[in-house]
């Protein structure tokens, strides 16, 4: 079984979430049971698993983030040239580490592990490669998936003594999305200062988008204090942090 994202399609009028309408001409209808991972906007699908929690990207949430992201950037570009930055999660969405025992890692390799069977995205690994003077294995899926949300069940498999999230080295910017009185949130956190080994300054420009309407609610600059960011943006943005760590 194939890890394939629910959606509501109704010719050609997807409905989203959030109640926005998120129908884009320019790109072709395609049946839903086709709109698996990976997905065109890497970014979109990457943002739209995290914000919902769930292993996939919700298709729905995916359309709304991928068309709100791209009306921010044609009307904000020029003026704010970090819209433009990409996402970026601590961790990889395609590949997770085992430490195994050489047995297990070559019945991993050769097909013959069965005890991942019941994982249901183990059935979307494309590679597995061994790593003997670590005694490690990298999985790699074809796809890109929240990991943070099944790297435990492998954790558990007979012969893997640990199993992690495919960490980044070091820091930098990012745009996270948010929900927040009905809208969706974008942040973009303009990190720099000594990145990647740790960025020590950020600015933060926010952005709120409702039925097509892109409001540009709040830019601080290298903000030193709590009070140099209003209510209910700050929260978010804490919350944002949160859930990162």
């Amino acid at each position: 079984m194939r890890l394939y994202i629910n959606t509501i399609v109704g010719f050609g009028l997807l409905l989203l979430a959030c109640g926005d309408a998120a129908y884009n001409p320019d790109h072709d209808y395609v049946p839903p049971e086709e709109r698996v991972s990976p997905l065109e906007d890497e970014q979109a699908e990457i943002a739209a698993f995290w914000l919902a929690d769930s292993i996939t990207a919700p298709l729905s949430l995916y359309d709304t983030i991928s068309l709100d992201i791209q009306l921010i950037r044609e009307q904000w570009a020029d003026s704010i040239p970090a819209v433009n930055m990409g996402i970026r999660m601590p961790w990889s969405p395609s590949y997770l580490g085992l430490h195994v025992g050489a047995g297990t890692a070559d019945s991993m390799i050769s097909g013959e592990y069965d005890y991942w069977d019941d994982i249901p995205s183990a059935e979307r690994i494309e590679a597995v490669d061994y790593f003997p003077q670590w005694g490690y294995v990298e999985i790699v899926f074809d796809g890109r998936f929240n990991l943070e949300l099944v790297v435990d069940q492998y954790r558990e498999l007979p012969g893997v003594s640990y199993a992690h999230l495919g960490y980044y080295v070091g820091d930098g910017p990012t745009w996270l999305p948010w929900r927040y009185d009905g809208r969706l949130v974008y942040v973009f956190h303009d990190r720099w200062g000594d990145c990647p080994a740790g960025c020590i300054h950020c600015d933060f420009h926010v952005f709120t988008v409702r039925h097509g309407y892109v409001a540009h609610e709040l830019s601080a600059y290298d903000p030193g204090a709590e009070e140099d960011i209003p209510e209910p943006w700050y929260s978010i943005i804490e919350a944002q942090y949160e859930r990162l760590r």
